[in-house]
């Protein structure tokens, strides 16, 4: 009886198993004109409605590329010391105001939609700080239900690395 029983789920187990192996389905693409080597120092700011952790994850895996990270709340306490709004400099994209008042050399916006701890949809931009010029830009759109939010932001992370490194 046990082994009909096994017989009976383990194809379904399998199957489980390697589609959590699935990639996600991700585009990144970057300006082939654009000098990634004068980019040291980044801040990721979730710009989701409503905002989650995502953000905050693919902040932590940006560190393995060496850049320099400026912490959302390091970066709210310089702009009220001046008198600036976050949202009001991504409203009006005016972002070479962070520059003028911080060392940042890009920000790196956030968007994604997180369900039932699965991350539905990201799209996650890069862009100079000085110029407002987009340095990369990166889609997610889940293929599976069994994709994660830290495994996503892994793969995400690797992508833009592949695709900076390779220009």
């Amino acid at each position: 009886m046990k082994i009909e029983i096994v017989k009976m789920f383990l194809p379904i187990m399998i199957c489980l198993n390697l589609s959590s192996c699935v990639p996600p389905a991700i585009t990144t693409n970057a300006n082939p004109n654009y000098n990634k080597a004068k980019i040291k120092s980044i801040t990721v700011l979730d710009i989701s409605e409503p905002q989650n952790i995502f953000a905050d994850i693919l902040a932590t895996e940006m560190l393995g590329l060496g850049y320099k990270l400026i912490e959302r709340s390091q970066l709210n306490k310089l702009l009220s010391e001046q008198k600036l709004s976050l949202g009001g400099i991504l409203k009006n994209q005016d972002y070479y105001k962070i520059g003028e008042i911080t060392n940042i050399d890009a920000i790196v916006l956030v968007s994604a939609k997180i369900e039932k701890n699965m991350i539905m949809y990201a799209v996650v931009k890069m862009i100079d700080i000085s110029t407002g010029e987009v340095i990369c830009s990166t889609n997610y759109e889940r293929r599976d239900n069994y994709t994660f939010i830290n495994t996503v932001a892994k793969h995400i992370v690797k992508d833009i690395s592949s695709k900076l490194l390779s220009q």
